[in-house]
Order: C-alpha cells, then structure tokens, then sequence
C-alpha cells in the first residue's frame, strides 16, 4: 500500500480523479485502475461525482445505458444518479434502493464503473475492492474513524486479481484543522481488543452522563431529557437507551454487563427505591429499548380509549387524518422531546416536517412506486414552495429546477430509508403489538406496521414481497399482472414464465434468482 497525502481542494481532488480516467481511456477493460472516494457525508460525495463527470464523456456501454434507464425509470428522469453512470462513475450512499445500489457494485465488480463516491456505507460488509482509495476525512459522522474502521475502510485496496498493492491517498484540508499528522496517527494506532457492543456502550458513558442517569430514576424520571444544550443528539440517544436497559435490570432483578458498570453508583437502598418509583400497573419497563415506560403507558391508555390506525376509504388515506393521527402519536410518545429533530421538530409552532412525513407515508402505504412518489412530490412543493429544506438546518423557497429537484430526490429517499422505514416503523410495530394485547387478537386490519414493512396495502404485492421479490419489482409485476400473474387467490400465487424474459432487469434477475429457489411459484416449464 503506498501512501500519498494532498490537500484538499475540490479541483485538486477532480484533477488527480480526472488524471486516473484518463489513463484509463489507454487500457484494455481488465487493466482499467478503479477508484474509490471515501466522504462523510452525503451531500458531499454526491457533489464530487458531478464536479468529475462534467469532465467526462458518456461511454459507449449497454449494461450503463440499461442500468441508466432503469434509474431513471425507478426514481426519476432527472436524478443525478441516472446521468452520470453513463459516464462510468456513481456514488454508493445509504438511502439509495437495495436493488439500485446492488446493480452499482455489480458494474463496480465487473469494471464498468472506474471511480465510485460513497460514505461509511462502504463499510458495512460490502466487498469492492479497488486500485486506489481517497479518504477526505477521518470522521464517520460527527465521530472519529476507529483503528477497526479504518483498517476495514483501506483493506477495500488492492485487488488480488490483477495485484497486491494499491494507492491510499490522505486528502488533508487547508481550511479545516485535519493535519497529515492525523492521518498517520489512524494509520499506526493499534487496533485495540474488540467488546461485545453491550459491552462497550456503557463504558462510553461519561461520569456526569452515568450519575445524571442514576439521579433520574431514583426521583421516579424516567424522560432523561438532554442534560444540557451543548450534549449532541448521538450522546443523548445513547445515555437514553442504556438509562432504560438499566431500569429494566432493576424492574427484574437481572444482573447484566450494563447494571455492573453502575454498581459503583447504585445501593441496594438505591435500587429498591427505583424499583418503588417504577412499579406502575399499567406499564412496567420491557426489553423495548427505543420506548420507555412512560411512553408505552400514554400508549396503553390512548389505546383503551379507543385509538386506532386511519382507515383507507377506496384505497386512499386522508391526509388529514393521518396527520392528526401521527400528531396524536407525538403527543404520547413525546416526539419532541426524543424525536426533537425529526419526527418532533417544531417550525413556527407548526410541525411542518411530520406534515412532510404525512405526505411520503401516504404514498409509501398506498403502493405508489418511487418514480410516482417523486412525481408528485414535485407537485406538492410546487403548490406549496415556501419553506423547503435544502439541508438539515436551511429552508428556502422551492425552485422547480434540476438542483431542488435532486435535493428533493435525496430528501425522499433519506425519508422513506430513515423515518418510514426506520423510526415510525418501531413506532407502529409497538402501537400494533400493544392494539393486539388489549384487543385479544393475533391479527387485525389495517395494520400500518404492515403496510409500511411491504409499502403497500395490496394483498398480491405483499404476497410477492414475501416469495422475495423488492417492493419496487412487486409493485412492477401487479401493474403488469395481466401478463405475468396467472393465478392469485388468498395466499397462493402462481407466475408466467414470461417474467423470466421480463424487459425490467431488475424484475429478470431476480425472478430467475427466485425460480432457482421456489420454482412451484411458476408455471410448469413448457405450458
């Protein structure tokens, strides 16, 4: 591994980028050099890929072409992404589609894509190996890199292939206080010995954190609102969870790796007051560490009174109606206090952004493919310009242009990874298993814990979900069942072999992957 260190300026960067394609223009295909950009932060990476690609031309390669109309097709015509993989780079970021993002490392394997952006989501077990890694910073999110991540972010170097060594070059900055000391500091820390994460999340705790906790129970408080201004929302959410992990081993006796790591701070006279302060009727502390008690007994009661999910009339929600619906759930699970930054934020006394979530929920429950969810999220802010966030702490007025468009674009689809499917997921799975407990029952309708898990409230799209295929591709093979459902009937499902040549390669691939795994989902072979 050679090591090289520049600075960080966004020409210099594209330069040497630049540099690499262009030698690459001289080579056969399977001596062509891949790159790797490491950056944290979305945004960032997304802004480097244009900046390189209005350098390039578009290559003359079907599969991109494909892989490009298949983009465009799945979110929308003008999304950056569907650009600029024609020209044989793309960015690998967190919120993009499972099956969008699995096709980019494919084409990264097979040396279509020479030069791929991407954030911490490369860490996270996916093997793309390359001839030269760019690191421009030495933070996943607001933390320092870790020797663990680190060594895993340059081991993506040197393909066994073709060689053994490849390029790290240190990105430093001048405007930012990141030294080339830094980096060589990563590169020679030991990797210490590894602990289980129940392990080592308390002992990241600082000392105020653990007896602000400690304090908190034993007055019966069981909120542990921010200590302070200045603690951040990653500090405050981890001091949160590991407070209710450690009422729960109070409420059942149970002497975990988290309750020993405050046994300096606790007394047997201490637990058996927080044990006092703890014993509600309606709602003990359970093994749910993202809900606390006071949380599910708001719930347990709104329940009792006669709270339920919206119901669709015709197939469609009313918006009203669901936004009063989650306004009532902000209410009982305290959203703006846990949830102060998204699902809680409050703009002007309004919360606009839940109203936002409202919109995207709608169209995500009720079966609507991305391309449509873009399409009228356009639409809306359109209709309704003012106040739109172009990052997390901005607004502006909405311009119907390519650049708000793509902020729209990753805006949506940061929504849908993170809140629909994410946050209010856990929100609706706990108000489904505590509706079924007071109900008496092991399924109801309606159930928006579904609805969300499968994007759809459609029976046969939910049934294809769970034979394997994406939401989007389910969602494809129901708007052409004519042509490729030959039966459907309460949960039996039989399919056309026509999907097998199916003109969507997302769709084709995964049908044929299915075949090999349920082939009684198909017709018999040759009728």
């Amino acid at each position: 591994m050679h090591i090289i260190s520049i600075p960080q300026n966004k020409a210099t960067l594209t330069h040497f980028l630049l540099k690499i394609e262009r030698r690459n223009d001289d080579l056969l295909e399977d001596a062509m050099r891949q790159t790797i950009v490491y950056f944290n932060g979305k945004a960032r990476a997304v802004e480097a890929a244009l900046d390189l690609s209005q350098y390039l031309d578009e290559l003359d390669d079907e599969d991109l072409a494909v892989l490009s109309r298949d983009i465009a097709n799945e979110v929308h015509g003008d999304y950056y992404l569907a650009k600029i993989i024609r020209k044989g780079i793309a960015y690998h970021i967190g919120y993009l589609p499972a099956a969008i993002r699995m096709r980019i490392e494919d084409m990264f394997r097979k040396g279509k894509i020479t030069t791929m952006f991407c954030t911490s989501t490369l860490l996270e077990g996916v093997n793309l190996p390359a001839d030269n890694l760019f690191i421009t910073d030495n933070k996943i999110f607001r933390s320092r890199m870790t020797p663990v991540d680190f060594r895993n972010l340059i081991g993506r170097v040197g393909r066994i292939e073709y060689n053994l060594y490849g390029n790290v070059i240190f990105v430093s900055s001048q405007d930012e206080k990141l030294p080339e000391t830094e980096y060589v500091k990563m590169l020679k820390e030991p990797v210490p010995e590894q602990t289980l994460s129940i392990d080592a999340g308390p002992k990241t705790l600082t000392n105020p954190e653990r007896k602000y906790i400690v304090e908190a129970l034993k007055e019966g408080n069981i909120e542990l609102v921010k200590r302070n201004k200045t603690q951040s929302e990653e500090s405050y959410i981890m001091m949160r969870r590991f407070g209710l992990i450690l009422l729960r081993d109070i409420m059942t006796d149970n002497n975990s790796l988290v309750r020993q790591s405050f046994s300096d701070l606790i007394s047997k006279d201490d637990a058996a007051l927080i044990k006092q302060k703890f014993e509600d009727p309606i709602a003990l502390p359970d093994d749910d560490i993202n809900v606390s008690a006071d949380q599910t007994r708001n719930l347990i009661i709104a329940i009792r009174n006669g709270l339920e999910y919206p119901k669709a009339v015709n197939g469609e929600f009313d918006y009203n109606e669901v936004v009063g619906f989650l306004e009532k759930l902000c209410t009982i699970f305290k959203w703006e206090k846990y949830e102060y930054s998204t699902l809680g934020k409050v703009t002007d006394g309004v919360h606009k952004k839940l109203r936002w979530y409202a919109v995207i929920l709608i169209q995500w429950m009720s079966g609507l493919g991305l391309s449509n969810i873009m399409r009228q999220g356009i639409r809306h802010h359109v209709q309704h310009p003012d106040n739109f966030w172009i990052n997390k702490t901005q607004t502006m007025v909405y311009k119907d242009n390519v650049e708000f468009r793509n902020i729209l674009f990753a805006d949506t689809l940061e929504v849908i990874d993170n809140i629909i499917l994410f946050s209010l997921s856990n929100y609706f799975l706990r108000f489904s298993n505590e509706y079924k407990k007071i109900h008496g029952v092991t399924e109801f309708d309606n159930n928006w814990y579904e609805y969300v898990e499968y994007g759809t409230t459609k029976p046969v799209t939910i049934l294809l979900q769970r034979i394997g295929f994406t939401r989007e591709n389910a969602t494809y093979i129901r708007s052409h069942r004519d042509k490729y459902i030959l039966q459907e009937s309460g949960s039996k499902l039989l399919l056309s072999r026509n999907l097998l040549e199916c003109n969507n390669q997302n769709v084709r691939e995964q049908a044929n992957m299915i075949l090999l795994n349920m082939p009684e989902m198909f017709e018999p072979e040759g009728e």
